[in-house]
This record gives structure tokens, sequence and C-alpha cells, in this order.
């Protein structure tokens, strides 16, 4: 899993058109949900963001994708985890993108406490 801190504005209005222009202008729609607070629309920088998926294709993953939560870019694989982890890491620093990796491994026991804190 690799965690960075995407580039990201506040942005007024919604609808398909005005989606359609802001990709066109480099940017990706978004909407930040939290429990209590009210929705925020956004745009993410879209060059960080292909950065970050082509890294981890060409690495070798399986898939990528942004999490729901919206700050994490996870990608999927069954082999060379650690490149694909060192070759995001790299992509992002060639944005100007502060984040870190984890890699982690599924597990069949489902959510579970680790550690208290």
């Amino acid at each position: 899993m690799a965690k960075y801190s995407l580039k990201a504005k506040v942005r007024q209005g919604a609808g398909k058109g005005l989606a359609r222009r802001l990709r066109r202008e480099g940017w990706i729609p978004a909407v930040l949900y939290g429990e209590g607070a009210e929705n925020r629309l956004l745009v993410i920088e879209a060059r960080c963001l292909d950065a970050l998926f082509r890294a981890a294709r060409q690495a070798g993953a399986l898939g990528v994708f942004l999490s729901g939560g919206g700050s994490t870019v996870l990608a999927l694989a069954s082999e060379g985890e650690e490149g694909i982890a060192q070759a995001m890491a790299e992509a992002a620093a060639g944005e100007g993108t502060n984040g870190h990796t984890i890699v982690t491994a599924p597990s069949n026991a489902g959510a579970q406490v680790v550690e208290k804190g």
C-alpha cells in the first residue's frame, strides 16, 4: 500500500460539463466525504496520480486504484511488491509529492485490533 499527499483544491460547481472541462485541464473531479462534516467538492491533479498508476503497472502491479478515502493509492501484486513500492515512491518524488509505502499481505481473519493506542 502506498500513501501520498495528492495535490488537490476546492472546486465550485458540479455536473458533467464542468467535470469534462476539468479533466481536459488536467484535474480529476472528486468529493471529500466525512462523518459529521459537510461534503466538499475537490479536484485532484491528474499528473501525479497518473505517474503513480503508471509506475506501479510498469513495475508489475496487477492493478492500481485510489482508495475510497482519497489519499491512499493501492497496488495489487502477486510478486515483486518491494520493487513496485520503490517504483511508486520514485514516481511520487519525481512529481514533488510526499508519502510513504507499506507492503502488506491480505488476511482471511478479517478486521482485528493489532495495537491499542
